[in-house]
């Protein structure tokens, strides 16, 4: 099609395309996994069960177990033996640290606290589109868009999922096919900011006397390092003050909330899951609406708010 726009008479607020975004149960993620947690008689996990009988096998059962974990599951992941190394280092303190450990015997234990979780199993919905910051080798009056899609998955858990396409200047709308394989990132520690925490109280809790003496001794920037320091100090002398447990739980409610995720350099925005860390988000989060915003340098960033829930 060429030449200008067809008239389309009145501007209309919507236009009904035939475009569906559907879910793909093909599309998982890796989480912990505790025997035993799933039951409903067991007052305990399986989990000593589970280690003793990985470290009663031997060297080449361990090879061939291992074998056809990566045969059966390695492919599907980008991120398979990163978490295999966490979930073991999870279980880490129910080994025997007397006992040396091989690599393969270490990755194998990792496997037994991993599972598969299909992340768009049961729907994909509620989107949300914002202007992409790459807007080269586009057509002439078309633009690049980023959508974030709530992803519900297994037992209803919801996570934030990102989508990419284009609008042309016809109005017809077109999502590109998401990448398959899927990154829940690297989470750390954030930098807190008093201004912000101290809001944050005022709003949702009680900002007293216990707070102003742990956010008096804080810098305008801390870690929830420096936070834990002085929550302790306020444990110290708690003789001297009131509801002092209660104090810290909201103080490190708060910190467990913020927190950095960041993905590997080169990972496109369909193979990105924002996944619940925090206790507050434990039982799914969704309905992300992005913002775009220029920093005063000519950056764009973006900002964005979502739904938690912990059940």
């Amino acid at each position: 099609m060429t030449g200008a726009p067809p008239e389309l008479g009145p501007p209309s607020l919507a236009r009904r395309q035939e475009l569906r975004l559907r879910p793909d149960p093909s599309r998982i993620t890796v989480k912990l996994f505790v025997a035993g947690q799933e039951d409903f008689g067991p007052t305990q996990s399986r989990t000593s069960a589970v280690i003793r009988r990985v470290m009663a096998l031997s060297e080449g059962e361990v090879k061939a177990s291992l074998a056809a974990v990566d045969r059966d599951f390695a492919e599907r992941h980008t991120d398979f033996d990163q978490w295999l190394d966490i979930n073991a280092h999870r279980a880490l303190h129910r080994v025997d640290p007397k006992v040396p450990l091989s690599e393969d015997r270490w990755r194998l234990i990792g496997a037994c606290f991993t599972h598969e979780f299909a992340v768009e199993g049961a729907a994909l919905c509620n989107p949300s589109a914002v202007i992409h910051p790459d807007q080269s080798g586009l057509a002439e009056g078309s633009a690049r868009f980023v959508m974030s899609v709530r992803c519900i998955g297994e037992g209803h858990r919801s996570s934030v999922g990102f989508r990419t396409g284009t609008i042309d200047a016809y109005g017809n709308v077109v999502v590109d096919h998401p990448l398959r394989c899927l990154s829940t990132g690297a989470v750390s520690e954030a930098v807190l900011a008093k201004a912000g925490f101290r809001g944050l109280l005022e709003e949702q809790f009680n900002f007293g006397e216990n707070a102003r003496a742990v956010l008096s001794n804080l810098r305008d920037t801390f870690t929830p390092s420096d936070l834990e320091e002085q929550l302790n100090v306020l444990l110290h002398d708690r003789d001297t003050f009131r509801n002092v447990e209660e104090t810290m739980h909201h103080f490190r409610d708060l910190a467990e909330r913020s927190y950095l995720v960041t993905f590997p350099a080169g990972t496109q925005q369909s193979e990105r899951l924002l996944w619940p860390h925090a206790e507050a988000e434990s039982r799914g989060m969704e309905d992300m609406r992005l913002t775009a915003f220029t920093e005063s340098d000519g950056t764009p960033t973006y900002f964005g708010t979502y739904t938690a829930f912990d059940g």
